[in-house]
């Protein structure tokens, strides 16, 4: 008979000095977010990276934190608007990307806008004419249980011996799907997925360039989830990211934050993300209790 591994966890929103209750677990196990009274002021925003050299048909991604005037910041990325100077170089909104991610198409410079509210932060992206030269696949070897998740990425080296992040540009490929696939949709770019024992390799291809990775996967089985940090403070309106483990057959540990289901019992108290890139990050909503739980698979 298979059943559900899951993971609950109890959270508990108070007014004025907010705290957040988490009980997780098999049996017992109790972890604390404190949430602090709502941040009003913004201040400012900042934009990260502060500069960046790319080479053609690079992809970049952009994080902007707002800073508030109590010296706390929260990630809003989600959150604002994009803009570049110069689209024949960089722009956002190229089908694949995410909405925080530029591509870049000739070489020059340009400015990289972002706003939130009444806030605005600029940097300068340069596009250079580096040729590539070779592609690195990491991790270049993974192990895992069949059932989980793992992120690839793909790095290029030009020939002035920069680097850039080249995930979202190559097309990934499994020589075994039976063994494991991995994605070329948007926003889930080499993420790769294991389904069942063997080995396979994964290609990135670039043009004429390629890099491989090894990717062996067992029949290991689940046994136990642990769901951490314990006792995380948060201001009401801000998130905490959570990290699942999963405890396996074999006596190994695997993060399956991305493998999980992560689900909340009340959304209008704290809502817990399965969007892609997101996974595990709660957000304190308002004042109350929900019950926030995170499953894998099935074990007999």
């Amino acid at each position: 008979m298979k059943n559900i591994i899951s993971l609950l966890c109890r959270i508990v929103v108070f007014w004025g000095f907010f705290g957040i209750l988490i009980s997780c677990g098999r049996g017992v196990v109790t972890n604390t977010l404190s949430v602090d009274p709502e941040v009003t002021v913004l201040t400012g925003i900042e934009l990260t990276p502060s500069a960046y050299h790319v080479p053609v048909q690079a992809v970049v991604s952009f994080e902007v934190v707002a800073l508030y005037s109590d010296n706390t910041h929260k990630t809003i990325t989600p959150d604002v608007a994009w803009e570049t100077s110069n689209t024949n170089v960089a722009r956002f909104n190229v089908s694949g990307l995410m909405p925080n991610q530029a591509k870049s198409f000739t070489p020059g410079t340009i400015q990289v806008v972002t706003r939130y509210e009444d806030k605005a932060a600029t940097i300068y992206l340069t596009v250079t004419s580096a040729q590539l030269q070779t592609i690195t696949v990491n991790p270049p070897q993974a192990a895992m249980p069949a059932g989980l998740s793992q992120q690839m990425t793909a790095t290029g080296t030009y020939n002035d011996s920069s680097t850039a992040d080249i995930t979202h540009s190559v097309t990934w490929s499994s020589s075994n799907s039976s063994v494991a696939t991995v994605s070329n949709l948007t926003g889930t770019q080499g993420l790769l997925n294991s389904v069942a024992s063997g080995v396979t390799v994964v290609t990135a291809t670039l043009g004429a360039y390629s890099g491989q990775a090894g990717i062996s996967v067992s029949a290991a089985t689940l046994t136990g989830l642990s769901i951490s940090p314990t006792n995380p403070h948060v201001a009401k309106g801000f998130s905490q990211q959570f990290t699942a483990t999963g405890t396996y057959s074999d006596s190994t540990t695997q993060d399956v934050t991305l493998s999980v289901s992560w689900n909340s019992s009340n959304s209008s108290i704290a809502t817990i993300s399965n969007t892609a890139g997101t996974q595990g990050k709660a957000e304190a909503k308002n004042t109350g209790t929900s019950i926030v739980s995170a499953s894998l698979g099935n074990v007999s």
